[in-house]
């Protein structure tokens, strides 16, 4: 059995996942996204995930207080894990990716918040998707992607595309990010598809992309700034 469950309390770690050489299949589950708490305590980034099998999964934390170049939160880099339920918040990046990096993979995103998480001077204050050593195609469900802030200069508040990254977007909310929600940048030629979301300002205010790029904008997307209650 390759399950670890961790209960419900305040861990101020920064955790590195050991490679597929060690372990496959690990689920590391925490008791309740909420209430179990791993703090980077602004020394590092939260977790970092390199070369973890497909069949991986992470599921029931917060990652908050990471600092790191890349990725805050969390670097998901050559891993196609299953990402769910988790609470990426407040976390800071001074490269790219202030709450989340995702580099050279296509892992599944589920039921996911990633929000208040900040690119000094840099891009993609919630996610940055970096496809340059390799193919880079996560599928992003039931996210939302809020409150997050990238420089001015960049632009991608909500998310950021380098280097031929691809997005799959379903039944998502990507809203109150600034300064745009979604930036797919002049390097290489980047794709995103997106069915039932919705992306506040729409591809007209809410997001810019270049000649090279593709934005498949699907069935059921919504353009409205969404009105969360605390």
């Amino acid at each position: 059995d390759q399950t670890v469950n961790v209960a419900n309390g305040l861990y101020m770690e920064n955790v590195v996942w050991p490679d597929a050489t060690f372990k496959t299949g690990v689920q590391l589950i925490g008791e309740d996204s909420e209430i179990t708490i791993i703090d980077g305590g602004g020394l590092g980034r939260v977790i970092t995930i390199i070369e973890v099998d497909a069949t991986s999964l992470i599921s029931g934390f917060t990652l908050t207080n990471g600092n790191s170049l890349m990725g805050g939160g969390l670097q998901v880099s050559f891993s196609d894990l299953t990402v769910e339920d988790l609470r990426i918040i407040g976390n800071t990046s001074t490269n790219r990716g202030g709450g989340v990096d995702i580099h050279a993979c296509s892992p599944h995103f589920k039921n996911v918040l990633i929000s208040g998480n900040m690119a000094v001077g840099t891009t993609g204050g919630g996610v940055t998707l970096y496809g340059y050593d390799g193919p880079t195609h996560p599928i992003l469900e039931n996210v939302t992607i809020t409150g997050n802030q990238a420089s001015e200069a960049y632009g991608e508040g909500g998310i950021a595309f380098w280097y031929g990254a691809e997005l799959t977007l379903v039944n998502s909310i990507v809203s109150g990010n600034t300064p745009y929600e979604i930036g797919l940048t002049s390097w290489g030629a980047n794709t995103l598809h997106v069915s039932y979301s919705n992306i506040e300002g729409g591809m007209e205010e809410g997001m810019f992309f270049g000649e090279d790029d593709t934005v498949n904008w699907g069935d059921g997307n919504i353009d409205v700034e969404s009105r969360f209650i605390d």
